[in-house]
Order: C-alpha cells, then sequence, then structure tokens
C-alpha cells in the first residue's frame, strides 16, 4: 500500500485551505445579512411587496367599480373598497417583510 499518489497530501491540504476560505467568506456574509435586518434575497421580497401594493389597488377599485356598478351607488363603494383593499395589502405587505425567516430562504 505504499504505492499512493505523491501529491496526495499536498492536494489534500489545498481542498482544505479552499474549503476554510469559502466558509469564512460565507460567516462574513451572514454577519452582513444579520447587521441589516434584511435576507439575501431582498430584490425578490421588494418586487413581491410592490407587486402585490398595485395588484391591491386595482383589485379593490376593481371590486368597488363592479358593486358601484350593480348597486348604481356610484363612487361609494369605489372610495371605500380602494381604501380598505390598499390598507390590508399595505398591513399584510409589513408583515410579510418584518416575519423572521430562516436563513437561506427567502420564500415560504
Amino acid at each position: 500500500m505504499t504505492n499512493q499518489d505523491p501529491d496526495r497530501d499536498k492536494r489534500l491540504a489545498d481542498i482544505e485551505r479552499r474549503i476554510e476560505q469559502m466558509q469564512a467568506r460565507q460567516n462574513q456574509e451572514e454577519k452582513k445579512a444579520d447587521k441589516t435586518g434584511l435576507p439575501a434575497g431582498v430584490g425578490a421580497i421588494m418586487g413581491r411587496v410592490a407587486t402585490e401594493l398595485v395588484a391591491g389597488v386595482i383589485v379593490g377599485a376593481f371590486i368597488g367599480w363592479m358593486l358601484d356598478k350593480w348597486l348604481e351607488t356610484s363612487p361609494l363603494f369605489l372610495v371605500l373598497m380602494f381604501f380598505s383593499w390598499r390598507n390590508g395589502r399595505h398591513a399584510e405587505c409589513l408583515a410579510y417583510v418584518f416575519r423572521p425567516r430562516s436563513r437561506g430562504r427567502v420564500f415560504r
């Protein structure tokens, strides 16, 4: 069993050194993310929040418009649904943004 590769120890030491460097870099990134309080995928979260806020306003206005058309009560339900849906979506988005997350996961 003495016919092992003579460079084996050097290669193993190099691999161990690279693994340690990667782990140190990952630990630094985790510490940096912990300081800001935001997860790594903050762009995806902000995109989702923006989309839900716009969709909430549009859906609320549409439902209000349809109720006004059906009940012949022009702008009453349009205004009510616009603000109620908008406020509901804002509250849900704030809860989504500030909800604790496990590391490495952006969405549920």
